[in-house]
């Protein structure tokens, strides 16, 4: 917050800009003359910028905290895939606008804040906060740039900690079991969740295959979209966001002897119908040839876990057969690197952070080469001590 100070009589002008009115337009900024030292003058600056920067100078016609998020929501949607867009106006529909709505942007202080958090985390909801966190100071990042607020209230708010949940992955045992339940009962979706778990894809990217994707020749799966669920049962395809999550998967030879049978069968379906399979059609579709909905996936999997649970040693969300891809490469000896690439992380160093708790027997087989080094230089030092050189060295 910019302010100055001014010689003036007996005393001193001090100075502080607050911005632009949105209403007006005009430069809001407030005076205040003090009869005294300039140690005083400069103590009562310091505090009409604090007044600025935490709101209680509102400047005049301020926006509510909801106009501006809804000024600024249309085009935030633009820039953030569907699933985000709809997690984020989820937490700004239940919390933010009720909160903070109708409170003048520059007065949503630290301490309205910090309260919401609080009671979030005290009542268990510690990825809700965490969410909210981010999302605010998003959107005050917004307001700064575009002149509606002076300081973002989340600079001095730390952020809420979450407990990272403990991973729970597929054995190879349980993935029998599953498979062996598909084919009987969903046969329609053991090819789909063949490839989640033996590629490591999200749903939504799954969803977003089309045929032009598989290098049948060459047995690869070109990761290049996604498809997403949105508000009215609609969905929307969009590009991979990164060059890291736009990637090229190899697949085994049966998953790849599968899907080439798969194109047949959909080949086959599509000539019945009077028409050709295209190359930009999706690879796994409804009857109408609709892509199916990744939330189908979802349901389809949590149903399968209710039935199977006590036949499995662990149950699994959908998103963990990623996990257990990941899981099953790393004890497989697999490169690190290679596997981040299959998964589209945005570094090498995420996964091994993710999963090299995943890893025991490599872990143990470091500490086992680390202390026959530490062992063997133990013995070098042991040798130099007691050799005669430093013994003639000593006597003389």
């Amino acid at each position: 917050m910019k302010g100055s100070l001014i010689p003036y009589r007996d005393g001193w002008r001090v100075y502080v800009s607050g911005g632009t009115d949105p209403g007006t337009g005009k430069r809001v900024r407030r005076t205040k003359f003090v009869r005294g030292t300039k140690k005083e003058a400069r103590e009562w600056l310091t505090k009409l910028q604090s007044d600025f920067d935490t709101g209680k100078s509102v400047r005049r016609g301020s926006r509510t905290l909801q106009n501006f998020i809804e000024a600024w929501w249309p085009m935030k949607v633009l820039a953030i895939s569907p699933t985000t867009a709809r997690g984020y106006r989820s937490l700004i529909d239940k919390y933010v606008l009720p909160e903070f709505g109708s409170i003048p942007i520059q007065a949503v202080g630290k301490e309205r804040v910090e309260s919401l958090l609080r009671r979030l985390v005290k009542t268990g909801l510690t990825g809700q906060a965490s969410h909210i966190y981010v999302l605010i100071r998003m959107i005050y990042n917004a307001a700064i740039k575009q002149d509606q607020a002076a300081i973002n209230p989340m600079h001095s708010i730390d952020k809420p900690k979450t407990v990272r949940k403990e991973m729970s992955v597929l054995v190879p045992g349980d993935w029998q079991v599953v498979r062996d339940h598909l084919i009987v009962n969903e046969s329609w979706a053991l090819l789909p969740l063949t490839i989640l778990i033996t590629t490591g894809v999200r749903r939504s990217e799954l969803a977003g295959l089309r045929w032009t994707d598989f290098d049948e020749t060459r047995q690869i799966l070109h990761i290049q979209r996604s498809y997403h669920n949105v508000r009215g049962g609609q969905g929307v395809v969009r590009e991979t966001k990164t060059n890291r999550s736009r990637r090229a998967i190899a697949l085994d030879p049966n998953t790849s002897m599968a899907l080439s049978t798969h194109k047949t069968i959909s080949s086959r379906t599509a000539a019945m119908g009077d028409r050709k399979l295209r190359q930009d059609d999706h690879i796994f579709t409804r009857a109408d040839g609709r892509p199916w909905r990744p939330d189908t996936y979802s349901k389809l999997w949590a149903r399968m876990m209710k039935v199977l649970g006590e036949q499995l040693t662990a149950t699994p969300r959908l998103h963990d057969l990623r996990h257990t891809s990941a899981s099953l490469l790393l004890a497989s000896g697999a490169d690190p690197k290679l596997i981040s690439s299959r998964l589209g992380h945005s570094s090498v160093a995420f996964t091994m952070d993710t999963y090299a708790h995943l890893m025991p027997e490599a872990n143990s087989d470091a500490a086992e080469k680390l202390a026959d080094l530490l062992n063997s230089g133990t013995k070098v030092a042991h040798k130099l001590a007691h050799s005669p050189s430093d013994s003639r060295s000593s006597s003389g």
